[in-house]
């Protein structure tokens, strides 16, 4: 009979801390304009190898971050969104690979609306140029130059970050290995542009938003929270909602009350998303995104 199996220790966490590149040199943008000065933030995680051959560079979604996974230190209980993918022995493997997530322009803190405009001292806010999914993949390319790297092992990300990563095989083929695309089409639909649209739609019209304007004075919270909750249908498709919801009553009941407040599950969900403080979210960053996304279009740019 074979002794009982018991469980090892637990893994040390895995352990991280943000980082910024400050570029020095100015960054043309595919709208003809041109940010002077600019930085993005990014986390690592894994050592890079002496030949430095062993990187691989995480595309993240709209709004999120570079905290793709671990914590900054040891009495965190921040989770990453790619906690489950990154780090000793997963998917992404920290013992043998060097990954890099990267913020993009307009998200997590790095050169977007919220930024001073060195010309006026200044945010940007509705200054703030336009970009596209071209202009996030040439700063993080600079990033890779920045630490040294030549060419990636691999690029990837879903999403947003999936077209990322198609960009990258674009831009710079010789820069990147492999390329690994999830849930991200050759164009934005018709679909994803108009959920986009009421998302800016709700933002603009929440009374703190000050025509874009709001830094230091207000903060948009019920139209950045509404945006969100009206997105789910993008974010969330129709078999995943069966799913997780189905027809389901609110609160475990059985019998409908007859109100409009919440009767089903769903909508319960989408209240609690739409009454979630989402401060680490910059409205005006996120409109900007959403328009990167709606101008990635493959057969224009390159048909």
């Amino acid at each position: 009979m074979k002794p009982p199996v018991t469980a090892g220790p637990p893994a040390p966490p895995l352990v991280t801390r943000p980082r910024v590149l400050r570029a020095g040199a100015p960054l043309a943008l595919e709208c003809g304009r041109t940010l002077p000065s600019w930085h993005l933030n990014y986390e690592t995680y894994g050592r890079l190898s002496p030949a430095r051959d062993n990187a691989i560079l995480v595309c993240h979604s709209l709004t999120k971050d570079a905290h793709a996974a671990g914590v900054h230190r040891l009495a965190d209980r921040r989770r990453g969104w790619w906690d489950d993918a990154i780090g000793p022995g997963k998917m992404l493997d920290t013992d043998s690979a060097f990954v890099i997530a990267s913020d993009t322009l307009a998200a997590g803190g790095s050169t977007g609306p919220a930024s001073r405009d060195p010309a006026t001292g200044q945010p940007y806010g509705l200054s703030f140029p336009a970009i596209t999914v071209r202009d996030i993949v040439d700063a993080q390319c600079r990033l890779l130059d920045h630490l040294g790297i030549g060419r990636l092992r691999a690029v990837i990300g879903g999403c947003f970050g999936g077209q990322q990563a198609v960009q990258w095989a674009i831009s710079y083929p010789e820069r990147v290995a492999n390329a690994v695309v999830i849930s991200a089409t050759p164009a934005t639909s018709a679909h994803s542009v108009a959920i986009f649209a009421v998302m800016r739609h709700l933002i603009r019209s929440d009374p703190d938003w000050h025509g874009g304007s709001y830094y230091g004075r207000s903060f948009p919270a019920a139209g950045i929270n509404r945006g969100v909750a009206a997105a789910v249908p993008l974010w969330m498709s129709r078999q995943a909602m069966a799913v997780k919801f189905g027809r389901r009553l609110a609160d475990g009941r059985h019998r409908y009350s007859f109100t409009l407040d919440p009767e089903f599950e769903v909508e319960g969900f989408i209240a609690r998303l739409a009454a979630s403080p989402r401060r680490e979210i910059d409205p005006n960053g996120l409109m900007y995104l959403t328009r990167a996304v709606e101008y990635f279009d493959l057969e224009r740019q390159y048909g």
